[in-house]
């Protein structure tokens, strides 16, 4: 059963587990420092119970509250990264073997964990198979949840090495620095031959970068970073990895300075939104981080983590933060559109993205735009929002290519009448692949190309024409009735839409039934 309010706690204490680990490794010996440390948690743990999760079950699955729940758990890994040795300010080398210690005992503790936990699965298997005894499925999940979440922190905590210890071990594991040399750098000087080319690519055609880039760069950057990292012990000793530290800084300026120009492109044609909102924000965190180590002459790398970890505060709470700057941003844009009655190509384009940005997970916006009624309809509304706001306030923006780029459609099934059918066969068609399936004497074969689907039943076929739904809306498309074909061999063929997705003005995917009425 889903246990709405466990599972809130649940989410609470996962999030909060590195943060609890920090302040026990840090405060072992100072009874009053963990006390108020733990009086401290106590309270985030209220304010992300009653504040930052969502009410309704359904809420879970919004792109919003995801995006916040990543940043939230990497706010907290950041933390238990640097603060137990934070105030360590005379030794950086430190810092890097105290993460050390932690991501191996990470590491060992999931090896031992799952193994343990596959193992006893197995021997559950065996003995129901072997005995006949009667042990329910859900005991495998058990299994395994129990040993990859308790018994895997339980042996986590067991391995890691205490701090005392960390300021004496200064071992550098051999496979880690193969590792770094051979696999990460290796990847890291493919990125830089790809990313320079096209760098060149867009100057020499004085073109601008596409949106793309901006993923290649930012894997750049933290493959470089990690690199960076994992190889800091050993950097000094290795003339080669020597270049490497001093070079890569000086590369990553021109690349980030081509993912910033895409990143504001994609913004000021379409606006702001949470995910183009972190994208500039770590390209601006990649640039600065740049600069600093060009410019500083002690490559202090505590600056990486607790920079990081400013930035992802601040870009999660706050009026800074990426939801309300997005919010506020597509909503100015949104009335603003309103207010131009004669609106130009790239002025719809831009009215059309605050509407699917808005409509998607924020329908709240639109409470004192539209009439009760429509807004009302917005709210029960689980898909075709964008449609419901257009019809509401007469925008025709249909013939801009954006409106058909990546449409989504979906038929009502509560609302269609089914057939006593001989059988139905649900298919997935893509453009250009056929289906083929044997159903007891009939051979069913459909294709999907240019708008057009042909289906073949043995030896006769008939097509049905699509165009018409390029030209509809969500709300009229879910209403459409089924598509019925002449007889064949005796037989009356039905075609009852459920799904589908229209890119550029082509049909790409169709999701549909197949009903078969044999006359009797």
């Amino acid at each position: 059963d889903f246990k709405y309010d466990l599972i809130k706690f649940g989410i609470c204490s996962l999030t909060l587990v590195p943060v609890s680990f920090a302040i026990e490794y840090s405060f072992r010996n100072d009874i009053k420092k963990r006390l108020i440390s733990y009086g401290f948690l106590i309270f985030i743990f209220g304010f992300l119970y009653f504040f930052f999760l969502p009410d309704l079950n359904k809420d879970f699955q919004e792109k919003s509250f995801a995006i916040k729940f990543v940043q939230m758990q990497v706010l907290c890994l950041l933390f238990a990264s640097f603060f137990p040795v934070v105030f360590n300010r005379n030794n950086i080398e430190n810092f890097w073997f105290y993460n050390k210690s932690v991501f191996i005992s990470i590491l060992t503790a999931f090896v031992f964990s799952g193994v343990l936990s596959l193992g006893l699965i197995l021997a559950l298997v065996a003995s129901r198979n072997l005995f006949d005894l009667d042990f329910k499925e859900l005991n495998y999940a058990r299994i395994f949840i129990f040993c990859n979440i308790f018994v895997n922190t339980f042996i986590f905590v067991n391995t890691v090495k205490p701090l005392k210890n960390v300021e004496t071990d200064r071992e550098y594991p051999v496979g880690l620095k193969y590792f770094s040399q051979y696999v990460l750098l290796s990847l890291l000087t493919l990125y830089t031959l790809i990313l320079l080319a096209y760098e060149l690519k867009i100057i020499s055609s004085w073109s601008l970068p596409k949106g793309w880039v901006s993923t290649m760069v930012l894997a750049f950057g933290v493959f470089g970073i990690l690199a960076f990292l994992l190889l800091y012990p050993i950097k000094d000793k290795n003339s080669w990895l020597k270049i490497f530290s001093k070079v890569y800084y000086w590369l990553l300026l021109p690349l980030t300075a081509m993912l910033l120009v895409a990143i504001y492109v994609r913004i000021e044609t379409y606006g702001i939104t949470e995910p183009r909102y972190i994208v500039a924000t770590l390209g601006i965190w990649l640039l600065g981080l740049a600069l600093y180590f060009i410019i500083s002459k002690k490559d202090d790398i505590r600056v990486i983590p607790i920079s990081l970890w400013v930035l992802t505060f601040f870009s999660l709470f706050g009026p800074l933060a990426a939801l309300p700057v997005s919010i506020r941003n597509q909503v100015s844009a949104f009335k603003n559109s309103l207010e131009n009655k004669n609106l130009d190509k790239n002025q719809k384009n831009r009215l059309l993205a605050s509407i699917d940005f808005l409509a998607e997970e924020h329908k709240n916006t639109f409470k004192d735009i539209l009439d009760k009624n429509t807004y009302d309809e917005l709210i029960k509304a689980k898909y075709g929002e964008k449609d419901i706001v257009l019809k509401a306030l007469n925008l025709n923006i249909k013939d801009i290519d954006s409106y058909t780029q990546d449409f989504n459609f979906y038929v009502d099934q509560e609302s269609r009448e089914m057939l006593n059918a001989d059988f139905i066969l649900g298919v997935f068609l893509e453009k250009n692949i056929a289906f083929d399936r044997q159903i007891e004497e009939r051979t069913i074969k459909a294709t999907l190309d240019d708008n057009q689907m042909f289906i073949l039943i043995n030896d006769q076929t008939f097509d049905i024409d699509l165009k018409p739904i390029l030209n509809k809306t969500n709300e009229e498309i879910r209403s459409l009735n089924p598509f019925k074909s002449k007889s064949l061999q005796g037989s009356e063929i039905y075609i009852y839409l459920e799904n589908g997705r229209i890119s550029e003005n082509q049909i790409k995917d169709l999701r549909f039934d197949l009903l078969v009425n044999d006359k009797k």
